[in-house]
């Protein structure tokens, strides 16, 4: 999701294990316009989203953003005109989207839900918040933050995360170094298993 102070929207990119009623429960307590991705409801049950508000229902200052959420650069444009990304994740998600490391190489301050997706990747990377019950306070109460000097550190500290990771080369070397320690390491355990002897 991404936030707009003053021009600057809040929009939803990714329909997956996504907490938009945390969201929508945190907007209304801010004074700030914000925009959502205008949802796919059969890919949002599919994936286990939490949106339980009809469309009509949504806090007044929401709007519905239309964009391609299968064209990257549909989703970039639209990290592009935020202030703030926020991705509120269910506390069953395991792994964070690609969303938050986006919107860190535009720039962008990010906040996301604090639970395994997240726990252990980033320290002052991002702004966190709690899941659930307490979440729509602790959301409400940290995006002022992330728009003021709090927001431009971490907006910062999350690009030069985000940049430091590469591109498909670096990913591809990582991915070639993880196979080669694997094999090496199956290599190593299965001579240990034949007294070192060759065959």
């Amino acid at each position: 999701m991404l936030t707009q102070i003053r021009r600057r929207v809040r929009a939803v990119l990714r329909p997956v294990l996504r907490d938009f009623d945390t969201f929508f429960d945190a907007v209304e307590r801010l004074p700030y316009p914000a925009a959502i991705a205008r949802p796919d409801f059969a890919a949002l049950r599919a994936h286990g989203s939490r949106f339980s508000r009809p469309l009509d229902r949504l806090p007044k200052q929401v709007r519905l953003l239309e964009h391609d959420p299968r064209e990257y650069r549909s989703q970039a444009e639209v990290i592009m005109g935020a202030r703030l990304v926020v991705v509120p994740l269910l506390r069953s998600c395991l792994v964070a989207s690609v969303t938050p490391l986006s919107a860190m190489l535009l720039g962008k301050c990010v906040i996301l839900t604090a639970g395994p997706a997240t726990n252990g990747l980033f320290t002052d990377e991002v702004l966190t918040v709690p899941p659930r019950i307490q979440a729509p306070w602790r959301m409400s109460s940290t995006a002022p933050g992330g728009t003021g000097s709090c927001g431009r550190k971490t907006a910062a500290a999350g690009y030069r995360y985000a940049s430091g990771l590469g591109g498909e080369p670096e990913l591809v070397a990582r991915l070639l170094d993880q196979v080669c320690s694997w094999y090496r390491s199956r290599r190593g355990s299965a001579g240990a298993s034949t007294g070192g002897r060759s065959h």
